[in-house]
């Protein structure tokens, strides 16, 4: 009997071998298609194309990683980093024992983390990736972590770390024998040394780093820069004058040196030689307009205001002062619109990173089901041995039960939790943009048919309601983006003192032509010198909500009127339409949150939201309606700080 059940179970075993063996013939071979996909002659774009389509034939997660870690590079390659931060998450999750793998995930993730400004997350991946390129000795990663590293650390301010970790760089690279990183590492850690008011260390790499730049004129130029920057630091003007005439000179036939001529216009200042200062400021200020960057004309005009002012020219003072709040004002509005797009794209990579997870955790659900359901079905093929073999099997069958069991209420737990967390937007998304991505759907559908058959002036008209809904769609998604971005709690309070009529006239850009598409006429009526005190951005998202919400509830042919005025250190700005009157109750429910059916003010970020951002800047919201005279909302503002 013994014999026999052995002579089954040796049976069974090698038809499930052959099953297994077939199963991976008829698999791709992997090293065949990342071979294709390592083709010199093949584009990034076409090597995503290509892996993207064949990573669903591949069941083995190892397998499935390898892919992915050559979408991330590829996506890295076109500059499309969100994305490649996304195919990382999955190398991480789907092989997380592969340290060469996981190594170079961690070094997308970081990559990713620095160009969104976010240093302290960056450190992190950098710093797993480098104990495990240690566990791997790979030479390569470990110079590639600590350059970094390095850097990450010498804009936090901990210069000791930084430069243990760039010493560490720097021996690597004499092992592997990479005199261009050698060279780039000795500038950088000149810079610390620099940071740290190590002068004489500073200078000797400095100096080493001139040795080695030979007769490349881009670089000496850079070095002498540096080197007038040690000099200016050290107060040897005289020197720092000198080195940054030497930089000047390198640097002509690359192109203007605007660093080096704004240093020597504040030495040449200090110095009290106003003449060679307005020389080098004329050259600066040509050199800063060709460039065209608002912040490098921000500083050059500076520099030229002290000049005038020290020359007691004061008509020339004002007008370099007047240009350098107006490119100053350009600066740290497009710094805010930066940071908000910043978070915007944190909210998008984090949805995506959710969505991954919540595939992830449903997939390995199903896995144990079909694990749980697989080992049932080979405990009870193999049960009909002695009764031995049944009592053992069946011990591990309860086992594997209870575990499997505990593996799903887990998993259900997080899926239900992630699910959570994103059920409000998506609920919001579902409810704000249902109607105008179905008047788009309809509308492109029918217009086909007939432009075929129209006259011009209703292909014109088709083309005009065309435009009408995309514009729709577009400010519904920016209401959306608002509304998320308010939710989010990440958009840091910056108030300051800022134009209202500033502010309204970015507004009436964006929204006129919603105005003519509705029919509407759009006024402002704010006094230039009328300033108030709060954070910019959340006014900015605040007053171009209530303006197009007034927009799309009056009727064709009325007139939408923006208007402000002072009353005890308080700024109140209205908006007031010729639309429906809302009565008291519609007013309670729109200011505390909940829905009105049919309503525009309960779109986008609602005025909940609008009320909750103001109270916020100290101010608040409120509605004044009268019977077919239409609606008016108010917000109040602090005109100085507090």
């Amino acid at each position: 009997m013994a014999v026999k059940l052995f002579k089954f179970a040796s049976a069974l075993i090698l038809l499930v071998g052959l099953l297994s063996s077939a199963q991976a013939q008829r698999k791709p071979s992997l090293d065949s298609l990342l071979s294709k996909a390592d083709d010199p002659s093949r584009l990034p774009e076409s090597v995503i194309l290509l892996l993207s389509d064949r990573v669903s034939r591949y069941e083995d997660p190892d397998d499935r990683a390898w892919i992915h870690d050559r979408i991330s590079w590829a996506y890295r390659e076109t500059g499309v980093f969100d994305s490649a931060a996304v195919h990382a998450w999955h190398v991480l999750r789907l092989a997380p024992g592969n340290k060469a793998l996981c190594s170079r995930a961690y070094q997308t993730l970081g990559l990713v983390a620095i160009r969104k400004e976010a240093v302290e997350r960056a450190e992190g991946f950098y710093g797993r990736a480098l104990n495990l390129s240690v566990q791997l000795q790979d030479s390569p990663g470990i110079l590639t972590a600590c350059k970094q590293l390095g850097s990450i650390q010498s804009r936090l301010g901990r210069y000791p770390e930084a430069i243990d970790q760039y010493q560490r760089a720097l021996n690597l690279t004499a092992q592997l024998g990479d005199t261009i990183i050698r060279n780039q590492i000795v500038f950088e850690m000149a810079k610390t040394y620099r940071d740290m008011h190590a002068f004489p260390k500073a200078e000797e790499f400095l100096v080493r780093t001139l040795k080695s730049s030979g007769k490349d004129s881009a670089k000496r130029s850079v070095v002498y820069g540096e080197l007038g920057r040690l000099e200016e630091e050290r107060q040897n003007l005289r020197k720092a004058i000198t080195y940054y005439g030497l930089a000047v000179n390198f640097d002509r036939k690359q192109g203007a040196p605007l660093k080096e001529y704004q240093s020597l216009v504040r030495i040449y200042t200090q110095l009290n030689v106003l003449d060679t200062a307005a020389r080098y400021a004329d050259s600066a200020e040509v050199a800063a307009l060709k460039s065209g960057d608002a912040a490098t004309l921000r500083d050059c005009f500076q520099l030229r205001y002290q000049l005038a002012e020290k020359s007691k020219d004061t008509a020339a003072a004002f007008v370099y002062h007047v240009r350098y709040r107006q490119y100053d004002d350009s600066v740290k509005e497009r710094e805010a619109n930066r940071r908000v797009q910043n978070v915007r794209d944190e909210l998008i990579l984090g949805a995506s990173e959710a969505s991954v997870r919540t595939a992830d955790l449903q997939a390995k659900l199903n896995d144990s089901h079909e694990a749980f359901e697989r080992q049932k079905y080979y405990l009870f093929s193999i049960a009909g041995g002695a009764a031995m073999l049944v009592l053992l099997f069946v011990f591990l069958w309860y086992r594997t039960r209870v575990s499997m069991d505990e593996m799903r209420r887990e998993n259900r737990e997080k899926v239900n939790a992630l699910e959570a967390r994103n059920e409000k937007l998506f609920t919001v998304v579902a409810h704000d943009l249902q109607v105008p991505v179905v008047t788009f759907s309809n509308l492109a559908r029918s217009i086909a048919p007939q432009l075929a058959q129209a006259t011009t002036e209703e292909r014109i008209e088709l083309l005009r309601q065309l435009a009408s809904v995309t514009t729709e769609v577009r400010h519904s998604l920016n209401e959306l983006l608002d509304w998320a971005i308010a939710h989010s709690g990440t958009v840091p309070f910056r108030p300051e003192t800022f134009s209202c009529r500033q502010l309204a006239t970015s507004i009436e850009e964006d929204l006129r032509p919603i105005a003519e598409e509705h029919g509407v006429t759009l006024s402002f009526l704010i006094p230039e010198t009328q300033t108030a005190y709060g954070d910019r951005s959340m006014i900015l998202v605040v007053l171009r909500t209530l303006v197009y919400q007034a927009l799309r509830c009056s009727p064709e042919g009325q007139i939408v009127t923006v208007f402000s005025g002072r009353k005890e250190q308080l700024v109140a700005i209205g908006v007031k339409d010729h639309g429906t009157a809302l009565s008291a109750e519609k007013q309670r429910q729109l200011l505390n949150g909940h829905p009105v059916s049919g309503d525009e003010r309960d779109k986008g970020i609602g005025l909940s939201m609008c009320r909750s951002l103001i109270r916020r800047n100290g101010g608040d919201l409120f509605i004044e309606s009268r019977p077919n005279e239409g609606n008016t909302i108010y917000l109040t503002l602090p005109e100085q700080p507090g």
